[in-house]
């Protein structure tokens, strides 16, 4: 039987991409793995060493996303019309990434 073992780290980062996403099933849908599978692990923080690097490697794709949408918004904010505020971009940004999800 695989060792199950604690991974504080990545709990807490687990516990807030689930806060940032809103709820457990949206999360998983983000992260791509099985709602259960989160839901287990955010419950008792404990893993299998699959599991964990599952976990692990989708937060990374994740963040890695995240930030080159955030470099190129920042480009993109300095040639944006004056009328365009912060709060339409991560408007438009949160829409667009929730398209991308179901395409």
């Amino acid at each position: 039987m695989p060792k199950v073992m604690r991974d504080e780290g990545l709990a807490e980062r687990v516990r807030l991409f689930i806060e940032r996403r809103g709820t457990l099933s949206a999360a998983a849908v983000a992260l791509g793995v099985d709602k259960t599978l989160l839901w287990r692990f955010n419950r008792s923080g404990c893993a299998i060493g699959r599991t964990r690097m599952q976990l692990t490697e989708a937060l990374a794709r994740f963040e890695n996303e995240t930030l080159q949408t955030e470099n190129v918004t920042s480009v993109l904010r300095s040639q944006m019309p004056s009328g365009v505020s912060d709060g339409d971009l991560v408007a438009l940004r949160a829409f667009f990434s929730e398209y991308a999800q179901f395409s």
